[in-house]
């Protein structure tokens, strides 16, 4: 009778391995034999144990698959061994045709606790690693990074041996940051100026922990330039009576001269709505200032899911080989190509908006917040056009036609009634974006969050409000609350 004799032999894995390809190679320990093996696993890890001598059919149990699982291989000599739960068992091997009987014994421990903080170089965990990745077995227990007012910014919990938790520490400030967990998220938003720590548990029996520090500094830009908006009601929207001036300084009938073109229409009905008190920048953003914010930030690239269910890349700012970027990336630098930094930046994401304006502390107006201020709020002089019934006083003429979108340098054209300027300029809104506004809340909020499309105004299509999509590319105005 032969005998069965098992080894754990690294040798055989290229071999072997080839029919089970999702056992990692580096699990394969060599030169252990069955009888003085000690077989340690972590929870969710998996060992291929490997028979070297048997004849062909066998039969693998464990007598506590609580604690660890066996089953045979694609490759009939294989065996997969899998810890689930802390604790100790024994696999047995039985050759079904010699009737011999071997014993694997197999220790499992808790696995580590993993958490990506989505931060490259802020990491105080002791190994230093730039990664943004601390754990709880590379000796990197703290994560920290930093935050502005009103920004929000999201981690992701990568491995864990059960449900985690958020806990405070004795030197938790929750007045500094707002923590939230969903699921593996992890999403922290600055409150106020300070540093706050949390403490990310696993609730398995091991308790593992990552302590997260958080600091918020007060928000520094070049913002000084800022108008207080007194809150009001105001008409927003249009009627089938509007009339409005064309490029070309005629005088056209809103709907009857766009009825094959029912984009158009989406600003129908009017509503009263009330908006309340806020600020908003007196320019639009400019290169300068968004450059900035992707030497702080970067430039990430965000995924999503379009209305079809199709995955799409996009990312803050677009920079790509058609031409146009006034910004450009050198030697891992952003900088602003010369004679153009006080100029409005354009080909900005959503994506891009919102965190700008989450960076300086601010947020992206809603779309009544954008219309009310964009018409003087209280001090509405009821012109057809931000501040004027003339288009050419508020943009640039060339051969006639009337140019837009970031052609020319701010605060060069005549402001508005609240002293806005450039308000002709394309602003990506809060709002999800909706085919009229049927529904639409009358309390100057943001309409939904933006799914897929959100809303832009200004720009060449003043007088309507343009389906923008989220990987699409606009400009930015950033209000912040009173």
């Amino acid at each position: 009778m032969r005998k069965l004799i098992l080894f754990l032999l690294c040798v055989a894995v290229f071999v072997s391995c080839e029919d089970d390809p999702t056992i990692p190679t580096d699990k394969v320990i060599s030169n252990m034999g069955i009888t003085n093996n000690d077989i340690k696993l972590k929870k969710g890890e998996q060992f291929l144990v490997q028979i070297n001598n048997g004849n062909g059919e066998y039969k693998v149990t464990s007598k506590d698959p609580k604690v660890a699982t066996a089953k045979i291989g694609i490759a009939k000599n294989n065996i997969i061994i899998t810890g689930v739960y802390k604790g100790k068992t024994e696999i047995l091997v039985e050759d079904t045709i010699s009737k011999e009987n071997e014993t694997i014994a197999v220790k499992v421990d808790y696995g580590r606790l993993s958490i990506d903080t989505k931060v490259k170089n802020y990491g105080m965990n002791y190994n230093e690693s730039v990664s943004g990745v601390i754990d709880t077995e590379n000796g990197g227990t703290l994560g920290a990074f930093q935050l502005r007012i009103n920004e929000t910014h999201e981690m992701e919990i990568l491995e864990s041996n059960g449900i985690c938790k958020i806990e405070d520490t004795k030197n938790t400030n929750k007045n500094v940051a707002e923590v939230k967990l969903n699921g593996n998220k992890i999403s922290v938003k600055a409150l106020k100026k300070g540093c706050t720590i949390f403490r990310v548990i696993d609730q398995s029996k091991g308790k593992q922990r990552l302590d997260i520090f958080v600091f918020v500094e007060e928000v520094k830009n070049d913002y000084d330039d800022k108008i207080a908006i007194k809150g009001g009601t105001f008409t927003m929207g249009k009627d089938k009576t509007n009339v409005y001036q064309d490029s070309d300084g005629s005088t056209k009938d809103y709907y009857k001269d766009h009825t094959d073109n029912k984009s158009y229409w989406n600003v129908f009905p009017t509503r009263q709505v009330n908006v309340k008190n806020f600020t908003m920048g007196k320019y639009p953003v400019t290169n300068a200032q968004f450059v900035k914010f992707l030497n702080d930030k970067g430039n990430k690239e965000i995924t999503g899911v379009d209305d079809n269910e199709n995955s799409y890349k996009v990312q803050y700012y677009k920079i790509d080989g058609s031409g146009g970027n006034l910004i450009i990336e050198e030697k891992a630098k952003f900088k602003v190509i010369e004679g153009f930094e006080n100029y409005p930046v354009d080909r900005v994401s959503y994506f891009g908006a919102k965190a700008y304006a989450d960076w300086v502390g601010g947020r992206l107006p809603t779309e009544a917040e954008y219309e009310y201020a964009s018409y003087g709020g209280q001090l509405s002089g009821d012109f057809i056009y931000p501040g004027a019934n003339d288009i050419k006083e508020i943009s640039y003429e060339l051969n006639n036609s009337v140019l837009y979108n970031s052609i020319f340098p701010i605060g060069q054209q005549k402001p508005n009634e609240l002293g806005l300027y450039d308000m002709i300029e394309s602003a990506i809104c809060a709002d999800d974006y909706h085919e009229t506004y049927e529904g639409a809340p009358t309390d100057g909020s943001a309409w939904d969050v933006p799914k897929y499309y959100c809303v832009l105004r200004g720009g060449k299509n003043f007088e309507r409000r343009d389906m923008w999509l989220k990987d699409a590319y606009g400009g930015i105005r950033v209000v912040w609350d009173n």
